[in-house]
């Protein structure tokens, strides 16, 4: 390569080098500078119910599969209907239910028509001639719920619209409220200052 071809290089490389240099920056501070006039970007508020009603959804999927036991409320040995909804809303949210499906059934809460149902709300069943209430289970959408369903099965989901379900369906309640949310945040702080 001779002088010339060299030379030449390097005036091309120190030429592209001044170009990709910051911009020589004037010492006038009263020249006006750019604003950015884009707006900010939203962030997406995602209401406390949706997340509590996600946690249940996540503490009730990862308990498919565990044996049915009567009486049970425990993913060590099994769980029976309402021991296992139980569980599922105390471990996710730190809300305390009644521990019958008949005590379930009778709580303050909002009942919601087939037609509203969210994930996180509780469904009720008669399964029995009487129409007392006998089952409880997890709505999880889609027409989907999980629950614990009898001697010899394990916790599993099932479908609202299968005919054996829909005809001994009774009611459902929506216990993940922001009120209710609202009163376990407060239990939940008062216990944590308790233990101060």
């Amino acid at each position: 390569m001779n002088k010339m071809t060299r030379f030449g290089l390097f005036a091309l490389v120190s030429l592209l080098a001044g170009c990709s240099s910051a911009p020589h920056q004037s010492n006038d501070y009263s020249a006006p500078t750019a604003v950015s006039t884009a707006p900010a970007p939203v962030k997406s508020k995602i209401s406390s119910t949706t997340v509590a009603a996600n946690e249940v959804l996540i503490q009730a999927m990862g308990l498919v599969g565990t044996p049915y036991l009567w009486g049970g409320e425990d993913p060590r040995i099994g769980f029976d209907c309402s021991g296992l909804i139980q569980h599922v809303f105390s471990e996710a949210i730190d809300l305390n239910l009644p521990r019958t499906s008949v005590a379930m059934s009778t709580l303050n809460a909002p009942v919601v028509g087939r037609e509203k149902l969210k994930t996180g709300d509780l469904l009720f069943f008669a399964t029995e001639r009487t129409k007392r209430i006998t089952h409880v289970a997890i709505y999880v959408g889609e027409n989907r719920f999980i629950h614990a369903p009898r001697a010899g099965k394990n916790v599993s989901m099932a479908r609202l619209d299968n005919q054996y379900w829909s005809k001994h369906f009774v009611s459902a309640k929506r216990v993940i409220t922001p009120t209710r949310l609202n009163q376990v945040t407060k239990q939940t702080g008062e216990s944590s200052m308790a233990s101060l």
